[in-house]
Parts: structure tokens; sequence; C-alpha cells
């Protein structure tokens, strides 16, 4: 008797979507600084690797992969990760798009990876005129 051989094609799955929030963006004068941060809504596993990339065109970042270093609280069960930024010069709006990827745990269930898309739109306006 012959024994059956089926083969399956296994293609990707992608990671489950995760759940963030991107803090508002105030409305900053043209080279002035500022502060970029998001937060997980959720509890990722401690001593796994988070990450936020992040692509901001003509705005000037700090940093652009972001990390558990650059979280505010890292005992935080919700943590934010933050980085300052510099407007550009020329008034307008600037798009800063993102990716966080992080690990959760269900306490009885797997380990599942997530990935979230971010934006921010960061209105940058003239300085006032001199007096």
């Amino acid at each position: 008797m012959g024994a059956a051989l089926a083969v399956v094609a296994a293609r990707p799955v992608p990671a489950p979507s995760g759940a963030v929030q991107a803090a508002v963006l105030p409305e900053v004068t043209a080279g002035e600084a500022g502060e970029l941060s998001a937060t997980i809504l959720e509890t990722p596993v401690p001593g796994v690797p988070i990450e936020l990339r992040l692509d901001a065109g003509a705005v000037r970042l700090t940093e652009n992969r972001l990390g558990w270093s650059s979280v505010v609280d890292p005992q935080a069960q919700q943590p934010r990760l933050r980085t300052r930024f510099v407007a550009p010069s020329e008034p307008g709006e600037y798009a800063i798009d993102g990716v966080l990827r992080y690990v959760t745990c269900a306490d009885d269930g797997p380990c599942l990876p997530h990935a979230a898309a971010l934006s921010w739109t960061l209105v940058v306006v003239a300085p006032p005129p001199a007096p």
C-alpha cells in the first residue's frame, strides 16, 4: 500500500493589526522644535523588541527608528514612544508616517506579533512678524 503525499503551498500570514494611538501634533512655527509620540494600547511582552520606523520627509527627526530606549516609562502597561523633531522652515502641512511592530502574549494562549500603521500631520505656520 502506497503513501500519499500532499503539498500545500504556504503563503505568509500578515501580522495582526496592532492597537496604537498617534498623539495629535500642535501647530508649530517654522523651524520650531517639538515632540512626536505614539502609545501602544496593549501590553507588549517585556524584553521582546518593539520598533517604530518613521518616514518624515522634510521634517527633521532626532531618531527615525525607535525602540524600548525611546519609551517614556518602560514599566507602563501601555508604553509611549517619543522622539523630537524640528519643523521645516517653510509653512505648510507635512505628513509623517510610521509602522509600529511589537509582540503580545495572552495569559493562556499564544504570543502574536502586531504591526500598525501610524500617521501624523504637522502644520507649520510662518513666524509672527517682527515688531
